[in-house]
Protein backbone atom coordinates (compact mmCIF):
# COMPACT_ATOMS: atom_id res chain seq x y z
CA UNK A 1 0.00 0.00 0.00
CA UNK A 2 3.15 2.17 0.66
CA UNK A 3 4.46 1.86 -2.55
CA UNK A 4 0.99 2.60 -4.39
CA UNK A 5 0.35 5.77 -2.58
CA UNK A 6 4.32 7.02 -3.49
CA UNK A 7 2.65 6.23 -7.22
CA UNK A 8 -0.13 8.20 -6.53
CA UNK A 9 1.28 11.07 -4.63
CA UNK A 10 4.40 11.75 -6.89
CA UNK A 11 3.21 11.48 -10.52
CA UNK A 12 1.39 14.79 -9.77
CA UNK A 13 3.78 16.78 -7.97
CA UNK A 14 5.92 15.97 -10.43
CA UNK A 15 3.46 17.27 -13.13
CA UNK A 16 2.43 20.85 -11.25
CA UNK A 17 6.18 21.44 -11.15
CA UNK A 18 6.90 20.48 -14.75
CA UNK A 19 4.03 22.56 -15.45
CA UNK A 20 4.75 25.49 -13.28
CA UNK A 21 8.34 25.82 -14.85
CA UNK A 22 7.16 25.31 -18.47
CA UNK A 23 4.68 28.65 -18.02
CA UNK A 24 7.37 30.43 -16.30
CA UNK A 25 10.66 29.81 -18.37
CA UNK A 26 8.76 28.76 -21.55
CA UNK A 27 8.12 25.24 -23.63
CA UNK A 28 11.73 24.64 -23.87
CA UNK A 29 13.05 24.16 -20.47
CA UNK A 30 9.72 22.98 -19.82
CA UNK A 31 10.04 20.20 -21.82
CA UNK A 32 14.16 19.66 -21.37
CA UNK A 33 12.69 19.04 -17.62
CA UNK A 34 10.05 16.89 -18.31
CA UNK A 35 12.65 14.32 -20.28
CA UNK A 36 14.48 13.48 -16.83
CA UNK A 37 13.09 10.41 -15.55
CA UNK A 38 10.28 11.25 -13.47
CA UNK A 39 8.16 8.17 -14.68
CA UNK A 40 11.03 5.47 -15.30
CA UNK A 41 13.14 5.95 -12.73
CA UNK A 42 10.88 4.82 -10.11
CA UNK A 43 9.55 2.50 -12.12
CA UNK A 44 12.89 0.48 -12.19
CA UNK A 45 12.96 1.14 -9.27
CA UNK A 46 10.21 -0.11 -7.85
CA UNK A 47 10.29 -3.05 -9.77
CA UNK A 48 13.73 -3.75 -8.85
CA UNK A 49 12.72 -3.44 -5.05
CA UNK A 50 9.52 -5.85 -5.66
CA UNK A 51 11.07 -8.22 -8.10
CA UNK A 52 14.77 -7.60 -7.38
CA UNK A 53 17.82 -6.37 -8.80
CA UNK A 54 18.70 -9.09 -11.36
CA UNK A 55 15.33 -8.30 -12.61
CA UNK A 56 15.76 -4.32 -12.42
CA UNK A 57 19.32 -4.98 -14.28
CA UNK A 58 16.89 -6.48 -16.71
CA UNK A 59 14.67 -3.78 -16.77
CA UNK A 60 17.36 -1.20 -16.83
CA UNK A 61 19.02 -2.61 -19.98
CA UNK A 62 15.55 -2.72 -21.18
CA UNK A 63 14.75 1.24 -20.39
CA UNK A 64 18.01 2.20 -22.45
CA UNK A 65 16.26 0.42 -25.14
CA UNK A 66 13.20 2.26 -24.92
CA UNK A 67 15.43 5.64 -25.00
CA UNK A 68 15.26 4.85 -28.81
CA UNK A 69 11.27 4.80 -28.41
CA UNK A 70 10.87 7.82 -26.86
CA UNK A 71 13.23 9.55 -29.60
CA UNK A 72 11.22 8.30 -32.15
CA UNK A 73 7.80 9.73 -30.64
CA UNK A 74 9.59 12.94 -30.13
CA UNK A 75 10.72 12.83 -34.00
CA UNK A 76 7.21 12.01 -35.17
CA UNK A 77 5.65 14.65 -32.89
CA UNK A 78 7.67 17.61 -34.00
CA UNK A 79 6.90 16.51 -37.45
CA UNK A 80 3.06 15.59 -37.26
CA UNK A 81 1.86 18.74 -34.57
CA UNK A 82 2.08 21.13 -37.98
CA UNK A 83 0.09 18.96 -40.01
CA UNK A 84 -2.47 17.37 -37.83
CA UNK A 85 -4.75 18.39 -34.72
CA UNK A 86 -3.32 17.24 -31.20
CA UNK A 87 -5.20 13.88 -31.45
CA UNK A 88 -4.31 12.68 -34.32
CA UNK A 89 -0.19 13.98 -33.85
CA UNK A 90 -0.63 11.97 -30.33
CA UNK A 91 -1.79 8.65 -32.25
CA UNK A 92 0.90 8.85 -34.95
CA UNK A 93 3.44 9.58 -32.93
CA UNK A 94 2.56 6.93 -30.27
CA UNK A 95 2.21 4.20 -33.01
CA UNK A 96 5.46 5.18 -34.57
CA UNK A 97 6.59 4.48 -30.76
CA UNK A 98 4.91 1.18 -30.40
CA UNK A 99 6.68 0.39 -33.81
CA UNK A 100 10.17 0.95 -32.57
CA UNK A 101 9.87 -0.88 -29.39
CA UNK A 102 8.58 -3.97 -31.59
CA UNK A 103 11.44 -3.52 -33.64
CA UNK A 104 13.99 -2.89 -31.47
CA UNK A 105 13.02 -6.21 -28.78
CA UNK A 106 13.82 -8.06 -31.85
CA UNK A 107 17.01 -6.32 -32.22
CA UNK A 108 20.66 -7.93 -30.67
CA UNK A 109 21.60 -4.20 -29.57
CA UNK A 110 23.56 -4.42 -25.87
CA UNK A 111 23.16 -1.40 -23.86
CA UNK A 112 26.61 0.68 -25.89
CA UNK A 113 24.55 0.01 -29.37
CA UNK A 114 21.08 1.25 -27.53
CA UNK A 115 22.69 4.20 -26.14
CA UNK A 116 24.78 5.22 -29.01
CA UNK A 117 21.59 4.92 -31.16
CA UNK A 118 19.76 7.24 -29.14
CA UNK A 119 22.43 9.37 -28.97
CA UNK A 120 22.91 9.68 -32.52
CA UNK A 121 19.04 10.19 -33.54
CA UNK A 122 18.75 12.88 -30.80
CA UNK A 123 21.61 15.15 -32.05
CA UNK A 124 20.38 14.49 -35.61
CA UNK A 125 17.22 15.30 -35.05
CA UNK A 126 18.47 18.81 -33.12
CA UNK A 127 20.41 19.33 -36.11
CA UNK A 128 17.63 19.20 -38.28
CA UNK A 129 14.99 21.06 -36.03
CA UNK A 130 17.28 23.89 -35.49
CA UNK A 131 15.99 27.14 -33.57
CA UNK A 132 12.00 26.60 -33.78
CA UNK A 133 10.14 29.95 -33.69
CA UNK A 134 7.45 30.50 -31.00
CA UNK A 135 4.55 33.06 -30.94
CA UNK A 136 3.34 34.62 -28.41
CA UNK A 137 1.80 32.42 -25.95
CA UNK A 138 -1.28 33.38 -23.64
CA UNK A 139 -0.68 34.32 -20.66
CA UNK A 140 -3.48 32.61 -18.70
CA UNK A 141 -5.15 28.82 -18.23
CA UNK A 142 -8.47 27.27 -17.26
CA UNK A 143 -8.46 26.22 -13.85
CA UNK A 144 -8.81 22.79 -14.93
CA UNK A 145 -5.45 23.01 -16.66
CA UNK A 146 -3.39 21.25 -14.11
CA UNK A 147 -5.75 18.44 -12.38
CA UNK A 148 -6.47 17.54 -15.61
CA UNK A 149 -2.78 16.65 -16.64
CA UNK A 150 -2.34 15.36 -13.54
CA UNK A 151 -5.48 12.61 -13.46
CA UNK A 152 -3.64 11.91 -16.93
CA UNK A 153 -0.13 11.26 -16.27
CA UNK A 154 -1.24 9.10 -12.81
CA UNK A 155 -3.75 6.96 -14.43
CA UNK A 156 -1.32 6.29 -17.43
CA UNK A 157 1.78 5.87 -14.48
CA UNK A 158 -0.84 3.39 -12.43
CA UNK A 159 -1.54 1.72 -15.69
CA UNK A 160 2.08 0.76 -16.70
CA UNK A 161 3.12 -0.37 -13.23
CA UNK A 162 0.10 -2.44 -12.53
CA UNK A 163 0.95 -4.38 -15.61
CA UNK A 164 4.64 -4.39 -16.41
CA UNK A 165 5.92 -7.08 -14.18
CA UNK A 166 4.04 -9.77 -16.04
CA UNK A 167 5.43 -8.89 -19.26
CA UNK A 168 9.16 -10.17 -18.10
CA UNK A 169 12.09 -7.83 -17.39
CA UNK A 170 12.59 -7.05 -21.10
CA UNK A 171 9.41 -5.57 -21.97
CA UNK A 172 9.37 -4.05 -18.21
CA UNK A 173 12.03 -2.10 -19.19
CA UNK A 174 10.58 -1.21 -22.89
CA UNK A 175 7.52 0.37 -21.49
CA UNK A 176 8.99 1.79 -17.81
CA UNK A 177 9.96 4.75 -20.26
CA UNK A 178 6.54 4.85 -21.63
CA UNK A 179 6.51 8.66 -22.67
CA UNK A 180 3.90 9.49 -19.78
CA UNK A 181 4.74 12.43 -19.14
CA UNK A 182 6.19 13.58 -22.65
CA UNK A 183 3.05 12.49 -23.99
CA UNK A 184 0.44 14.69 -21.75
CA UNK A 185 2.72 17.65 -21.53
CA UNK A 186 3.11 17.64 -25.35
CA UNK A 187 -0.25 17.58 -26.00
CA UNK A 188 -1.57 19.90 -23.55
CA UNK A 189 0.73 22.64 -25.16
CA UNK A 190 -0.03 21.84 -28.44
CA UNK A 191 -4.07 22.08 -27.61
CA UNK A 192 -3.58 25.12 -25.21
CA UNK A 193 -0.89 27.40 -27.24
CA UNK A 194 -0.81 25.89 -30.71
CA UNK A 195 1.67 23.76 -32.59
CA UNK A 196 4.64 26.10 -32.46
CA UNK A 197 4.49 25.61 -28.59
CA UNK A 198 4.41 21.99 -28.83
CA UNK A 199 7.41 21.16 -31.58
CA UNK A 200 9.10 24.13 -29.22
CA UNK A 201 8.30 21.53 -26.08
CA UNK A 202 9.38 18.33 -27.89
CA UNK A 203 12.83 20.14 -28.81
CA UNK A 204 13.62 21.03 -25.56
CA UNK A 205 12.60 17.10 -24.34
CA UNK A 206 14.78 16.21 -26.86
CA UNK A 207 17.69 18.39 -25.28
CA UNK A 208 16.93 16.61 -22.30
CA UNK A 209 16.82 13.13 -23.22
CA UNK A 210 20.65 12.92 -23.27
CA UNK A 211 20.51 13.13 -19.47
CA UNK A 212 18.33 10.14 -18.48
CA UNK A 213 19.96 8.09 -21.36
CA UNK A 214 23.02 8.34 -18.57
CA UNK A 215 20.69 7.67 -15.98
CA UNK A 216 19.63 4.46 -17.14
CA UNK A 217 22.83 3.11 -18.36
CA UNK A 218 24.53 3.97 -15.00
CA UNK A 219 21.75 1.69 -13.67
CA UNK A 220 22.33 -1.16 -15.89
CA UNK A 221 25.78 -0.98 -15.81
CA UNK A 222 26.53 -0.71 -11.83
CA UNK A 223 23.17 -2.45 -9.86
CA UNK A 224 24.46 -4.93 -9.04
CA UNK A 225 27.87 -3.95 -7.95
CA UNK A 226 26.72 -1.20 -5.71
CA UNK A 227 23.21 -1.72 -4.58
CA UNK A 228 19.63 -0.57 -5.00
CA UNK A 229 20.55 2.47 -3.03
CA UNK A 230 23.69 4.46 -4.20
CA UNK A 231 23.61 3.14 -7.69
CA UNK A 232 20.28 5.41 -7.98
CA UNK A 233 21.73 8.25 -5.84
CA UNK A 234 24.91 8.01 -8.41
CA UNK A 235 22.76 7.75 -11.60
CA UNK A 236 20.68 10.72 -9.97
CA UNK A 237 23.38 12.90 -9.51
CA UNK A 238 24.51 12.28 -12.66
CA UNK A 239 21.82 12.55 -14.28
CA UNK A 240 21.35 16.09 -12.77
CA UNK A 241 24.69 17.62 -13.73
CA UNK A 242 23.86 16.59 -17.10
CA UNK A 243 21.13 18.42 -16.98
CA UNK A 244 22.57 21.22 -16.21
CA UNK A 245 25.16 21.20 -18.45
CA UNK A 246 22.27 20.91 -20.90
CA UNK A 247 20.36 23.89 -19.63
CA UNK A 248 23.75 25.86 -19.92
CA UNK A 249 24.23 24.87 -23.65
CA UNK A 250 20.63 26.15 -24.39
CA UNK A 251 21.19 29.66 -22.50
CA UNK A 252 24.53 29.46 -24.47
CA UNK A 253 23.36 29.23 -27.91
CA UNK A 254 20.23 31.03 -27.29
CA UNK A 255 17.98 28.39 -28.40
CA UNK A 256 15.21 29.84 -26.09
Amino acid sequence: MSVFLIKLSLTPLLIILTTLVARRWGPLIGGCLTALPLSGGPITFFLAFEQGTEFGVLAARGSVMGMVGVVIFCIAYSRCAMRFSWPLAACISLVWYFLSLEGLSRLPLGIGGSALLTISLLTVALCLNGRQPLGAIPAGAPWWDIPLRMVAATALLLGLTGTAAVLGPQYSGLLSVFPVFTSVMTVFNHKQYGPQAARKFVQGIMFGLYAPTGFFVILACFMEDLGLAWVYLAASIFCALLSFLTLKVIARFQFT
